[in-house]
């Protein structure tokens, strides 16, 4: 016997006022006090000289440079993966064609590009020549070459547009979506906090002492300089070109090409609805 509406929305309910009582708990004992947002609960009077400090149309200034930037680098990644992917025909190996399949696709091409230019990036750092100049030229070359094949491979995904429309009017939780979506937007604002732990003491600032200085810096007593320069040194890149925010955001996008990969197997095994909102998750 399937439960009434009435039960199914009390259900619904309580199950709301779980999670924010859980929030709650947070937000009162482990997360009163963070070294990242610089956030304290228990100093109340802190609050006014933080929020003085606020500069929100240079804060706003910033934060779309570096949106801007991250994007353009991205953009450069891809095309160029577009380009090699073409040549090394990929397409060639899908076998159906699916609502996010375009996704997909684009998302492995800006792996390719990605992967590449940290190589070649890399390479010039060792030799003491990693300089802006440098930096701008091979992502202007690379966006050149793949130019043709990225706006080729645009054009089919919005030609499936249709096809994710329909999958949300045929039972795809919209509101989920759309939640998902406003969190993944507002989590760039995380751009702008502190750095701490790993980040401050490795990635970054490595990623820092070698943009200022064009070639590979690490701290001495380091002993993981391959595995922080496989990452780091796309984050130099952007420093040298688009500052310290952009770089942070590059993180961001890393993050939604995980999610465009587990949407796009989630989509090819078939797996419920269920399954889809705790990706979304």
């Amino acid at each position: 016997m399937r439960p009434s509406y009435s039960g199914q929305r009390v259900g619904e309910v309580l199950f709301l006022i779980w999670a924010i009582l859980c929030i709650l708990l947070f937000i009162g004992f482990p997360g009163k006090e963070s070294y990242v947002q610089w956030s304290n609960l228990v100093f109340w009077e802190l609050l006014s000289t933080k929020l003085e400090r606020l500069n929100p149309a240079s804060d706003l200034i910033n934060l779309l440079w570096s949106f801007a930037g991250m994007v353009i680098f991205s953009l450069a990644c891809t095309s160029f993966g577009a380009y090699v992917a073409g040549k090394i025909r990929i397409r060639s190996q899908l076998s159906t064609q699916t609502a996010l399949t375009g996704l997909a696709l684009l998302a492995t091409e800006f792996l390719i590009g990605n992967g590449i230019f940290s190589l070649i990036f890399l390479t010039l750092a060792g030799t003491f020549q990693l300089k802006p100049a440098y930096v701008i030229a091979l992502l202007g070359m690379g966006s050149w070459l793949g130019a043709g094949q990225l706006k080729k491979n645009i054009q089919e995904i919005i030609s499936k547009i249709s096809l994710l429309k329909e999958r949300l009017e045929n039972g795809w939780r919209r509101d989920i979506l759309i939640l998902s979506a406003g969190i993944l937007c507002l989590s760039l604002l995380y751009s702008t906090a502190r750095i701490s732990y790993d980040s401050s003491a490795v990635y970054f600032s490595d990623a820092k002492i070698t943009a200022l200085s064009n070639q590979v810096q690490f701290f001495a007593d380091y002993n993981f300089v391959a595995s922080a320069f496989q990452t780091s040194i796309q984050f130099t890149a952007l420093i040298q070109l688009f500052g310290d925010q952009a770089a942070r955001m590059f993180s961001w996008l890393c993050g939604i090409i995980f999610i465009i990969f587990s949407l796009a197997l989630w989509e090819r095994m078939d797996i419920s609805k269920q399954g889809y909102i705790i990706i979304l998750g």
